[in-house]
């Protein structure tokens, strides 16, 4: 997950972009879902999901957000090297 990460970065993705994959690689797994529908119900399971996405979804651009244009320019030189 790692290497893709690294990939998305050096193509030029916005930080938002690559927390979002993140998320995807390690929050959306379709064995964990199927484990937690039958083990704790499936009013638990997709609670737990939307809440998870729109977390996710929020936390990665209030990140974006919060990055300084310095932030961005030090993040883009050491992307290039």
């Amino acid at each position: 997950m790692l290497l893709v990460v690294s990939v998305l970065l050096k193509k030029g993705s916005r930080i938002s972009n690559v927390l979002l994959s993140l998320y995807a690689g390690v929050s959306i797994r379709i064995p964990l879902l199927f484990f937690e529908i039958f083990s704790l119900g499936p009013t638990f399971t997709f609670t737990r999901f939307g809440l998870n996405t729109f977390i996710v979804l929020l936390i990665a651009f209030v990140i974006e957000k919060m990055l300084t244009e310095y932030d961005k320019i030090k993040f883009m030189i050491a992307r290039k090297s």
